[in-house]
């Protein structure tokens, strides 16, 4: 059944639909690109296994959330575009409720995000206190020097808060605390960190100064924050949508 106007819009109200339709194109395509970017986003921090063994398992299923959240705001987008030449009622109320499931899913996100990030930063330290512990193990699984010296010059960072680090014989037993490893120094050659624990802070261009955990989790809070960032526009595209959707219909009924 076809909802008809009673009487013949006029310029004005043909110009002002044409305004909104515009409008609401526009948000709809680009709330679909912006969650497809998303979409790209959260595929690449799960398949990147750059700091998974740090942070643990809840990684992974905050990132299968974000994306399937992503997921349905570019249905949602994409619904809306559909919309446009379709003209279906059902489809605008598909439209409404994938938008609501959106706003929910990114709402438990944030929550996530921000209960997790305590307790994801304190799995980084136990798991860096193990591997740099391990250090000097010299048989079997337990060894880690290579995993160590490849994060310290891949992040360019020395000991887990600093090189001072490496002066304690608690933390890395069986370790000659005068000594920095030669994958601390910025320009690596063999026994470059030699007897330099003491004055490392006085060798900034030549010895890396920040610890890895402030690495790992200025890395964790980068893609945290462009993940939001791009939550937040798609979420703003969608709302907007809605709204600019709704105004639209006053001038241009749908199809039942």
């Amino acid at each position: 059944m076809v909802h008809l106007i009673p009487y013949p819009k006029s310029r004005v109200e043909q110009q002002r639909e044409a305004r909104w339709r515009l409008a609401f194109t526009v948000t709809a395509i680009t709330a679909t690109v912006t969650a497809g970017c998303l979409i790209g986003t959260t595929t690449s921090l799960y398949v990147e296994p750059r700091y998974r063994d740090y942070f643990g398992g809840t990684t992974d299923s905050l990132v299968l959330l974000v994306f399937c959240v992503a997921v349905a705001a570019a249905v949602a987008g994409f619904t809306g575009v559909c919309i446009i030449t379709f003209r279906r009622t059902r489809t605008f109320y598909t439209m409404n409720t994938l938008v609501g499931l959106v706003v929910l899913g990114m709402c438990i996100s944030v929550c996530f995000v921000l209960v997790y990030r305590v307790s994801s930063l304190r799995h980084v330290q136990q798991e860096l206190e193990v591997r740099f512990t391990n250090y000097t193990a010299t048989t079997g699984m337990y060894s880690t020097r290579s995993h160590v010296d490849e994060l310290q010059r891949r992040e360019e960072c020395c000991g887990i808060h600093s090189p001072a680090d490496w002066s304690n014989s608690t933390l890395i037993p069986g370790w000659n605390t005068a000594d920095l490893p030669d994958s601390c120094c910025v320009t690596e050659s063999t026994n470059c960190g030699k007897d330099k624990a003491a004055g490392y802070v006085n060798l900034t261009a030549a010895l890396y100064q920040h610890g890895c955990k402030d690495r790992i989790s200025a890395w964790f809070d980068s893609r945290t924050t462009v993940v939001g960032i791009m939550g937040a526009v798609v979420l703003l595209c969608l709302v907007t949508m809605v709204m600019v959707g709704r105004r639209w219909l006053r001038f241009a009924p749908l199809i039942s």
